[in-house]
C-alpha cells in the first residue's frame, strides 16, 4: 500500500488539487484502495478497461455524478466541458483507473482533455487521478503534464 508521511500527504493532495496524481504498480484493487483512501468523498471513479474513447470516460463520469443519460444523450457533444462543470458542480474527486490499458490515441485525447479540465476547475477542493500498471503513462500520453502530474509507485 502507499504509506505517505504527512508532508509526502501534502505533497499527493497538492498534486492532486492540481493537474492530478498518477499511482502505479501494485494490483488494479490496490491502486484503486489508495485512491478511495486518499480522496475525500464524493469520488467518481472508472475504468479505462470500458472505454474506447475519451466521450465513453466522460459519459461514465456523467452518470456516476447522476446525470441522467437521455441528458447526456441530447448533449451536442460530451467532453471536458461537460465533465469539468459536472465536477465543479458537485465537487465530486476524480479517478481513471487503469489508465495505460486506453489504446494509445484515446491515452492522448484523455491526457489532453483533463489538462483542459484541470486549468478550468473552479472548485480548488477537486482532485485527480490516474491508475496506472506501469509509471509515467499520463506523461507519455500528454508531454505538457510531465512536470505537472506526480507520480507514486505502490510497494
Amino acid at each position: 500500500m502507499l504509506d505517505l508521511d504527512d508532508s509526502e500527504e501534502h505533497m499527493f493532495h497538492h498534486g492532486a488539487t492540481g493537474y492530478g496524481v498518477e499511482v502505479y504498480g501494485g494490483t488494479p484493487n490496490q491502486r484503486e484502495a489508495v485512491f478511495r483512501k486518499q480522496f475525500d468523498e464524493p469520488i467518481v471513479v472508472v475504468d479505462g478497461r470500458n472505454a474506447d474513447s475519451s466521450e465513453d470516460i466522460v459519459k461514465a463520469a456523467l452518470l456516476a455524478m447522476g446525470t441522467d443519460e437521455e441528458d447526456i444523450e441530447k448533449m451536442y457533444s460530451v467532453g471536458g466541458r461537460e465533465l469539468r462543470r459536472a465536477l465543479d458542480e458537485t465537487e465530486s474527486n476524480f479517478v481513471i483507473l487503469e489508465f495505460d490499458s486506453l489504446a494509445k490515441d484515446v491515452q492522448t485525447s484523455v491526457a489532453q482533455m483533463m489538462k483542459g479540465v484541470a486549468e478550468q476547475l473552479s472548485s480548488d477542493d477537486v482532485m485527480l487521478g490516474y491508475a496506472c500498471n506501469e509509471g509515467g503513462a499520463v506523461v507519455n500520453a500528454e508531454f505538457d503534464l510531465s512536470a505537472r502530474v506526480r507520480s507514486w509507485e505502490l510497494e
